[in-house]
C-alpha cells in the first residue's frame, strides 16, 4: 500500500463564520472580506517530532493589515467555527497590522515587525518549539541554532488564517505546503505537511500488514435464535459489545480476562454476572454466541464493537481488587492512559466511571459511564504512569473487585480528546489523522446522554443520524435531533445541533478505519 499523495490545503469544513472566505487554486488561496473570517489546515503535524515540520505562506495581500497568519494546535483547531482564532491560547499568529503584532497565546509582542504584500513567511516546527522566518530570515528564533522557538503546546499543529480586522479591505494568502511550492529550502531533516509523511506507527500500518482491523472492528448482524458463530474478524477479540438495534434491550460486555462465564450489562450499575448464554467462546477470527435476546434473537438486528487487548494498539484490560484507599494498578500499555473505563466485576452495585486526560477533566474529575451526568468534580484517579493508574477510594472499596478498560491515543488508530459544541447545523470539525471507524461522544458539563456513532450502520455520509446510547438500553434512534455527522479522510465533521454531541464541551473517543496517510480523499 503506497502512501497518499494529499497535501496540507485550507480547510473548508472548518471555515469560521466571520466575514467571506473563498478557498481556490485547490484550497491552497485563501481570500478574505470582512472581520474575523479564519480557517486552518487539513493536515496536522505532530508537534514533538524531533525531525521538524516546514510550511511556507505567501502574504499575497496583507488587505488593509489584517491577514494574520499562522499555527494552532488540536486544541485551538477544534475550536475555529467557534470563535476567533487570533489573540487565544493555543494559537501563534502574526498580524501584519501596523507595526506588526504576534499572538503568542494570549499575549500581544510588537518586537518581531510586520510583514509586506509578496512576503514570503516560513514556518518550522520541531520538538514543541515553533520558528518563523519572512523571505528567509529568522524573525522568531533560529531554527539552525534552536535558539529562542516559541514553546507550543497540545499534541499536534496546523496552519491557520484569518482576517482580525474590520473594513473594506481583501486578505490574500497562499499555503506552499511542500517542496513542489516551496521559496526556500528548510534544513536536512524537515518534511512538508504532506499526508505521506505523517507519523503512524508500524503496528497499525496498513502497508506492513498491521490495518486497524487487526485490532478493532464493527460488525452488523441480523440474529438466528439458535448457537452461530461470526466469523468476519480478523483478530481474536478480548472485549465485544454488543447491542440489539431493534429493541429495548440491554449491552452485553464480555471480555477474555473476566472469561466467557462472565457476562456485564454495560448500561447497569451491576456486577458482572455468572452467565454462560451470550458470548460462549472468543474465536480466532469472532466469537460464538448463544440464542440469549441481548445477543441473538431471531430476525432482530445486533451491532457488535469488537477489540483485541495489545499493547501496540493502545489497549489493555486489568482486574484489581478495591482496598478501601489508593491502590496502584499495574498497566501494560507503555505510555500514559488517555482513557480509563472501570467497572464492578463483583460487589454492589455501582456506577461505572470513566477517568479521561483532556484540558477539562484528567485526574480531577470522572463522569459516570451508566447514567447522562454531567462530570463530577469527586477525584476517581490519583495518578497515572507509562506502568499503573492509582484509583482513589471512590472506584476501590474494599471488598469490590473491578475490571478496568485502558487505552492511549495511537497515530493513525485511535484518539481521544475533546472540543466545544456550537450548537449549529454547521458543528465543528475534528481532526483525527484517520477516517473514522467508530466514536463515543459525551457532553461533560450537561446531562446528556453518551452517544455512539460507527461507519458499520451509517456506510456514507447521507445526513442520517442512527445514534445509539452508551448508558440506556434503548433501541437505535433516528431523531431529526440527533445530528447527522460526516465520517471524512481526517476526522469527523458534525452537521447538527443537536447537544448531546454538539453543546457544551464534548469528550470523544475514535477509532479509525483508514490511516489518513493511506486515504486518497480530502476533508
Amino acid at each position: 500500500m503506497s502512501a497518499s499523495g494529499n497535501l496540507c490545503v485550507w480547510n473548508h469544513v472548518n471555515i469560521g463564520s466571520g466575514g467571506t472566505t473563498t478557498l481556490t487554486e485547490g484550497n491552497l488561496k485563501c481570500t478574505m472580506t470582512g472581520a474575523d473570517p479564519r480557517t486552518t489546515g487539513t493536515l496536522g503535524g505532530t508537534c514533538a517530532d524531533t525531525n521538524g515540520w516546514y510550511f511556507e505562506i505567501e502574504a499575497t495581500n496583507i488587505g488593509d493589515g489584517a491577514l494574520t497568519v499562522g499555527i494552532v494546535n488540536d486544541i485551538r483547531n477544534g475550536l475555529c467555527l467557534g470563535g476567533q482564532i487570533h489573540q487565544r491560547s493555543d494559537s501563534y499568529m502574526w498580524r501584519s497590522y501596523s507595526s506588526g503584532q504576534f499572538f503568542n497565546g494570549s499575549t500581544n509582542v510588537t518586537s518581531y515587525g510586520s510583514f509586506a504584500n509578496g512576503d514570503i513567511l516560513s514556518f518550522y516546527i520541531k520538538s514543541d518549539k515553533l520558528y518563523v522566518y519572512k523571505n528567509n530570515s529568522a524573525v522568531v528564533g533560529n531554527v539552525s541554532t534552536g535558539t529562542s522557538g516559541l514553546s507550543i503546546g497540545g499534541t499536534f499543529f496546523f496552519p491557520a488564517v484569518s482576517r482580525t480586522v474590520g473594513g473594506g479591505g481583501t486578505s490574500i494568502c497562499v499555503l506552499k505546503p511542500n517542496s513542489d511550492s516551496w521559496s526556500y529550502t528548510p534544513p536536512s531533516g524537515f518534511k512538508g505537511l504532506t499526508a505521506k509523511d505523517l507519523l503512524l506507527a508500524e503496528e497499525v500500518d496498513p502497508s506492513e500488514g498491521n490495518g486497524s482491523n487487526k485490532y478493532h472492528d464493527t460488525i452488523i448482524y441480523t440474529g438466528t435464535g439458535s448457537t452461530r458463530s461470526i466469523t468476519s474478524l480478523n483478530f481474536q477479540p478480548d472485549w465485544v459489545l454488543i447491542k440489539n438495534r431493534d429493541q429495548t434491550d440491554g449491552w452485553l460486555n464480555q471480555n477474555s480476562v473476566s472469561g466467557v462465564g462472565k457476562t456485564h450489562e454495560w448500561n447497569d450499575d451491576g456486577p458482572y454476572e455468572d452467565e454462560t448464554d451470550c458470548i460462549t467462546s472468543f474465536n480466532s477470527d469472532g466469537f460464538t454466541l448463544s440464542d440469549d435476546h441481548k445477543v441473538n434473537a431471531s430476525t432482530e438486528k445486533y451491532v457488535a464493537y469488537c477489540w483485541k487487548k495489545s499493547a501496540d494498539a493502545g489497549f489493555d484490560i486489568v482486574e484489581y481488587s478495591g482496598n478501601g484507599s489508593t491502590n496502584n494498578v499495574s498497566h501494560s500499555l507503555g505510555a500514559e492512559p488517555d482513557c480509563i473505563m472501570m467497572h464492578l466485576k463483583s460487589g454492589s452495585d455501582w456506577d461505572s466511571t470513566m477517568y479521561f486526560n483532556s484540558p477539562s477533566m484528567g485526574t480531577g474529575e470522572g463522569v459516570f459511564m451508566t447514567l447522562n451526568n454531567a462530570g463530577q468534580t469527586t477525584t476517581y484517579m490519583t495518578s497515572v504512569s507509562s506502568s499503573t493508574f492509582t484509583p482513589t477510594s471512590s472506584a476501590n472499596t474494599s471488598t469490590k473487585t473491578y475490571v478496568a478498560y485502558l487505552f492511549r491515543s495511537i497515530p493513525g488508530f485511535s484518539h481521544f480528546g475533546e472540543f466545544e459544541g456550537n450548537g449549529d447545523a454547521n458543528g465543528p470539525f475534528i481532526y483525527t489523522g484517520f477516517r473514522p471507524k467508530f466514536v463515543f461522544f459525551k457532553a461533560i458539563d450537561a446531562s446528556e446522554n453518551w452517544q455512539i456513532r460507527d461507519t458499520a450502520r451509517q456506510t456514507y455520509n447521507d445526513g442520517t443520524a442512527d445514534r445509539i446510547y452508551w448508558n440506556t438500553n434503548a433501541a437505535e434512534g433516528t431523531a431529526s435531533t440527533a445530528s447527522p455527522i460526516d465520517f471524512l479522510a481526517n476526522g469527523f465533521k458534525i452537521r447538527g445541533s443537536n447537544t448531546e454531541i454538539n453543546s457544551n464541551t464534548i469528550i470523544y473517543g475514535a477509532w479509525g478505519d483508514v490511516p489518513y496517510k493511506y486515504n486518497n480523499t480530502r476533508a
